[in-house]
């Protein structure tokens, strides 16, 4: 969980920086931390995320309860990561809110340290473009890379 948090700040941080439109939400709970609005104390609610146990995660339900009011936004670069673990209990409402996302704000299913049984079912959610797989540890590189691209760096 420690690598899951310092990976949600370097995320946080780097979007402040960049004035790029971004929530942060934690799952199961459907709730908003952290935003370009939330300042300290949003950093602080990343710095506390500690394990707990969960086993309803409706990762569609928060992406269509946040990312969907995105597409009005005036920035330019308007994208969604969702970090996991492995699958949510409401992939098909996922599946369709992406899809209709699709141009408007890019969703982008982060796969941490898969295994056998949860790729196919993430990849189902997010589509063969809209993941990243990798193991906790390298995904800041891996998200410098994407920064990188959408703002042509």
């Amino acid at each position: 969980m420690e690598s899951i948090a310092e990976t949600v700040m370097t995320v946080h941080l780097v979007c402040l920086e960049l004035e790029i439109l971004h929530e942060v939400l934690v799952i199961p709970q459907t709730i908003k931390i952290a935003d370009l609005e939330s300042g300290e104390r949003g950093k602080t609610f990343i710095a506390g995320l500690v394990l707990a146990l969960c086993g309803y995660e409706e990762m569609g339900l928060a992406i269509k309860t946040y990312a969907v009011s995105m597409v009005e936004a005036s920035q330019d670069v308007k994208f969604v990561l969702c970090l996991t673990d492995g699958a949510c209990n409401d992939a098909e409402l996922g599946k369709k809110v992406c899809l209709g996302l699709r141009g408007g704000v890019e969703v982008i299913g982060v796969l941490l340290d898969l295994d056998e049984y949860t790729k196919d079912y993430v990849v189902d959610m997010f589509g063969e473009d809209g993941i990243i797989t990798c193991c906790s540890e390298e995904f800041p590189q891996k998200l410098g890379n994407i920064l990188r691209v959408i703002r042509d760096i």
